[in-house]
């Protein structure tokens, strides 16, 4: 499990990487369950707002969010949400994948058990 939480000319406290740590964890093993390997920027934008950036590669792929509030911790909610939507999206794309290959497979043996060689 490889997380990494840090802030652009801001300090961090303990109570935002754990609440980080564990929204992370929580969307990993409700999704995928392969471990985590995350990065996390939180950093202040001019208009004195935190942007949150989410990077997290999981299953050969790469999901990113961005998130923008006053408060860092809405901030967070509101990127990690967008991050499960990206991956639940994913994880339903994979799902109907395999339902619909193990579909062609059967029609296909089904067709050929039909089909007759002329004698």
């Amino acid at each position: 499990m490889t997380l990494s939480v840090h802030g652009v000319h801001c300090e961090l406290g303990e109570a935002l990487k754990l609440h980080a740590t564990e929204k992370l964890s929580t969307l990993d093993e409700k999704y995928f369950g392969r471990g985590l390997d995350a990065s996390v920027t939180l950093s202040k934008t001019e208009s004195k707002q935190f942007r949150v950036n989410i990077v997290q590669h999981s299953a050969n792929k790469t999901f990113q969010a961005d998130a923008v509030s006053r408060d860092a911790h809405q901030a967070l909610d509101s990127a990690c949400t967008k991050l499960a939507k990206q991956m639940r999206r994913m994880k339903q794309r994979i799902r109907d994948d395999h339902h619909n290959r193990d579909k062609r497979r059967l029609d296909r043996d089904l067709n050929e058990s039909l089909i007759v060689p002329a004698s």
